[in-house]
């Protein structure tokens, strides 16, 4: 089964609206391993690896967001896949 992976910064109202658990929760339902994290700046971090189809619909709905979220830049490179990401978590 081919897999790529996915790197995303996310911008706008992005922490403090539960785009963290956004972000598990449909990366579990598609089977999409990697991580999120809040950056510094306020902005997120997500590295998303899958199935081509996933990782597409993965990165449609992160770049909409949750509905208290207002996304206002997204920066998306595609990454090599990461074999030894086991699952979709929230990093500190």
């Amino acid at each position: 089964m081919e897999t790529t992976g996915r790197q995303m910064v996310i911008s706008g109202r992005v922490q403090g609206v539960g785009f963290r658990y956004f972000c598990v929760r449909h990366a579990q339902r598609l089977g999409i391993r990697g991580f999120v994290k809040n950056l510094p700046d306020g902005s997120l971090l997500v590295r998303a690896y899958g199935t081509p189809g996933a990782i597409e619909e993965f990165t449609r709905l992160v770049i909409k967001g949750p509905s208290f979220a207002l996304v206002t830049k997204a920066e998306t490179d595609i990454i090599p896949d990461n074999p030894e990401s086991g699952s979709f978590e929230v990093r500190y």
